[in-house]
């Protein structure tokens, strides 16, 4: 059985709306090099409503209506708590968290930055054996 690491990780994304836009499946592409368990979600806030449908890999809603922004979107990415996830989801390495969004306002929206955060898990490499010359 092999073994793990584990590292904090924030997967970035940025997307902005066109008024009355309603993106769905909107793949954000995970990294290749690790298992991703996701932990929260942030986002910047706008001063202009959106709302956000979230999916696991396997394409299951988190949610059975859109969340609005004010429920994970803070003036400054970072400052307020994360929507947290719990527990934590697993997608795969070089999966992908699939969002539908919804653009309420009627005016262009954004550029929204989306923070997924999470841990990472590496598989441990077996230490190198030295040979001798």
């Amino acid at each position: 059985m092999p073994e793990y690491e584990y590292k904090d990780f924030t997967k970035c994304f940025t997307i902005t709306l066109t008024a009355d836009s309603t993106p769905n499946n909107i793949g954000v592409q995970l990294d290749k090099d690790a298992d991703f368990f996701w932990e929260g979600v942030q986002a910047t806030y706008t001063q202009q409503p959106y709302a956000a449908t979230f999916f696991d890999h396997t394409q299951y809603a988190l949610s059975n209506a859109p969340l609005g922004s004010y429920s994970f979107a803070s003036a400054v990415v970072g400052c307020a708590p994360p929507r947290l996830i719990l527990p934590s989801l697993f997608f795969p390495a070089g999966s992908a968290i699939i969002m539908n969004l919804v653009e309420l306002s009627g005016s262009d929206n954004g550029p929204i930055q989306f923070l997924f955060r999470g841990t990472k898990r590496y598989i441990k490499k077996p230490n190198a054996v030295m040979r001798g010359r």
